[in-house]
């Protein structure tokens, strides 16, 4: 018996609905919004300290965010907790406002050939696309 795992790249939802963003739009776009709502605030002046090359990829900028080094203070934790906290929001809200196109038929087809096969999928997209088309089956998310 053969074993297979499908891995499907970040890339995968804009392929399913081209609206969805890739890294670097969903990045700039929650950069934006995060800069326009929070633009008088502690927390943008939290976020001003933090190193360009790290506000470039949302992911970077996250995880940096949500790592306990122990060089920061506890005011440093808590202000890179409620950072977080509001990019996450911005993620969520960018995306739950994503227009709903009709999926290629295509991509059906290609859920539907995962599904029968009833094997692993790993993703490592953000959303919850490939969770709205498939049955839970055996879905990882990374």
């Amino acid at each position: 018996m053969r074993k297979e795992v499908f891995f499907l790249g970040a890339g995968f939802s804009k392929a399913v609905n081209f609206n969805y963003p890739l890294l670097k739009e969903l990045t700039d776009t929650v950069n934006s919004n995060f800069i326009n709502k929070y633009s008088q605030s502690a927390l943008k002046a939290h976020f001003d300290e933090i190193p360009d090359t790290l506000k470039i990829n949302i992911e970077q900028l996250l995880t940096y965010l949500s790592s306990d080094c122990p060089w920061t203070t506890s005011i440093q934790k808590d202000m890179n907790t409620a950072l977080y906290k509001a990019l996450t929001k911005e993620i969520s809200n960018y995306i739950e406002d994503i227009e709903t196109t009709k999926i290629n038929q295509n991509i059906i087809d290609f859920i539907k050939y995962i599904n029968g096969r009833e094997s692993p999928i790993i993703t490592l997209n953000y959303d919850t696309l490939l969770e709205s088309l498939s049955s839970p089956h055996s879905l990882i998310q990374v």
